[in-house]
């Protein structure tokens, strides 16, 4: 808009000064002329010569850590930049501040800016821009520096010191660490060598550091899979952001599953959303980065109700296995595939995500009116018969709202001595 403007002065003096043969009119046009061409050619040089790069500390972290950005930006030519605004486009929960500055010929400014990450996700940082012109505003250069980069927000695996989970034992598997005489896949360390012990179980490496015979420590195997079936149905998830019900799935669901892996156990996960997402159980500590960078990436997009996806993985589960389902759905029908799995020896434990619970919390903090009377009472009604089913099948069942803390509400109530048995 400025540029037509003064294209449209310059005209108009050029046009006066031609009929009027005024000189003041003639000198006032080429001083025009000069000032914008000036501009322009300003603005041709205001980029040459310049280097710049940005870098992250981290392309994966957690929900709550901060992630650095470092900058570097260095005149190599030898006319001053009057001007520079540096900022980064990234479609992240936060946005991250750019920066205006100006340098000298040979000189170089570096900074680093933190970015606190407290929205999960697959977020992505646009390649950096850096955007530069004369000093009267009449032109604009922009250019762009790097690739863009990923970055990997997981949510956080909370620890759950309360909970006991659920365990289905297998023929040769504990809940619980023992020391086994027999040998057993579970090396737990080595202590002296007594007369008694067999010769194949002395570790020879050991022996020779300490300088005396030392024997390898067997662990019976403990309890075996457990499968997380988490809820991604859009109709029955609520609220928004932090308050939003699949946000407290998946922590549920990522807490439940370091627990697990905590404990040695092997740990699978089955989620229905747009698409059908199964991570085969496995141990360790690359199953734990595969799980919290699946969790990272669903969104409540699915159509498939829960009762559906029971059904189709529940009879794939073998005897000793410990099934957690995750979900906000009142409706019952997804209990009655849980009804045979203790017979099949299989461990069971819902969590459910309390919907009213997480609705009113939005409203909360979006300052909306609460519900009215007719619905709350009618999900304190469909959240009651909910927990009365389960508690006829003997399903132990966790009810879990968006504001206090997973370790206070993940306990099982009347777990004998903190054990639960299926």
């Amino acid at each position: 808009m400025r540029r037509l403007q003064i294209a449209c002065i310059a005209l108009a003096l050029g046009a006066a000064s031609l009929v009027s043969s005024s000189s003041a009119l003639t000198f006032l046009f080429y001083l025009l002329l000069f000032v914008v061409g000036g501009s322009w050619l300003v603005n041709r040089l205001s980029l040459r010569g310049l280097e710049a790069g940005f870098a992250v500390d981290r392309h994966t972290a957690q929900v709550g850590e901060v992630m650095t950005v470092s900058y570097t930006v260095r005149d190599r030519s030898h006319l001053p930049k009057l001007w520079l605004d540096v900022h980064n486009p990234a479609a992240l929960s936060v946005r991250i501040p750019g920066r205006a500055l100006s340098l000298r010929p040979g000189e170089q400014q570096s900074w680093s800016v933190p970015v606190s990450l407290s929205r999960r996700g697959h977020h992505r940082i646009d390649p950096m821009v850096i955007r530069t012109g004369d000093p009267l505003g009449l032109f604009e250069a922009y250019a762009t520096v790097g690739p863009g980069i990923t970055i990997v927000v997981t949510p956080r695996m909370e620890a759950l010191p309360m909970l006991q989970l659920p365990s289905a034992m297998a023929e040769g598997t504990s809940a619980r660490p023992e020391r086994a005489f027999q040998t057993t896949p579970l090396v737990t360390g080595v202590r002296p060598y007594v007369p008694t012990d067999a010769f194949n179980r002395i570790h020879w490496r050991s022996s020779a550091r300490h300088g005396e015979l030392q024997v390898k420590e067997f662990e019976i195997q403990r309890t075996a899979d457990l499968w997380i079936y988490l809820d991604l149905d859009r109709a029955v998830h609520v609220g928004l952001d932090d308050a939003a019900s699949v946000e407290t799935a998946v922590r549920v669901a990522a807490s439940v599953a370091g627990r697990a892996l905590d404990a040695g156990r092997a740990v699978g996960i089955e989620a229905h959303g747009i698409r059908r997402a199964v991570l085969p159980a496995d141990r360790g500590i690359r199953q734990r980065q595969k799980l919290l960078h699946l969790l990272a990436a669903v969104a409540a997009d699915g159509v498939t109700p829960v009762r559906e996806v029971l059904v189709d993985g529940l009879g794939r589960l073998r005897r000793g296995t410990t099934a957690v389902v995750v979900t906000p759905s009142l409706d019952a029908d997804w209990i009655r595939p849980l009804t045979g799995l203790r017979r099949r020896g299989i461990g069971v434990l819902a969590c459910v995500i309390d919907p009213p619970a997480h609705d009113r919390q939005t409203r909360l903090v979006a300052g909306l009116p609460a519900l009215g009377a007719e619905g709350a009472e009618t999900w304190a009604r469909d959240l009651r018969a909910l927990r009365h089913a389960l508690a006829e099948q003997d399903i132990p069942t966790i009810t879990v709202d968006p504001v206090a803390t997973l370790a206070a509400q993940m306990v099982l109530p009347g777990a004998a001595h903190g054990r639960l048995v299926a």
